[in-house]
């Protein structure tokens, strides 16, 4: 039974078509290692306690950041998550070699999206405070 955590399960990545000639960004934790865990389950309010083996899934994922674009201000946060672009095959491969492990990519994903978000915060408050309600 592997006691590794899920951020430090290795990473796959594939550039994927989209939308005519473009390409986006694709994740899934590699098949090519231990992916089983043991989770806790408790059933009756925790009268009946117990473990099961699981395994962390295998599937593709669509990678997606928050962007903050010329008119993003004018929408709310959950429609500013958008994928991410991929060029060339250089751009791909970068990717593969900074990235190894889910926890790696998911880090930078977060400090992408937190960067974008307060630049747009700023931008949304300034834009609901020209345009408040009437009553």
């Amino acid at each position: 039974m592997s006691s590794t955590f899920r951020k430090d399960l290795k990473i796959e990545f594939r550039a994927v078509p989209y939308a005519s000639s473009n390409h986006v960004l694709e994740y899934r934790i590699s098949p090519d290692q231990d992916l089983t865990y043991e989770e806790y389950d408790t059933w009756l309010c925790g009268l009946i306690k117990f473990k099961r083996k699981r395994k962390f899934s295998t599937e593709w994922y669509m990678a997606h950041h928050f962007l903050n674009y010329l008119s993003a201000y004018l929408h709310e946060k959950e429609n500013n998550y958008h994928p991410i672009f991929i060029d060339t095959i250089k751009e791909l491969n970068e990717y593969k070699q900074k990235y190894k492990t889910i926890g790696d990519f998911y880090e930078m994903i977060d400090k992408w999206n937190e960067k974008e978000m307060n630049e747009w915060q700023i931008e949304r408050t300034n834009y609901l405070e020209e345009h408040k309600d009437w009553y």
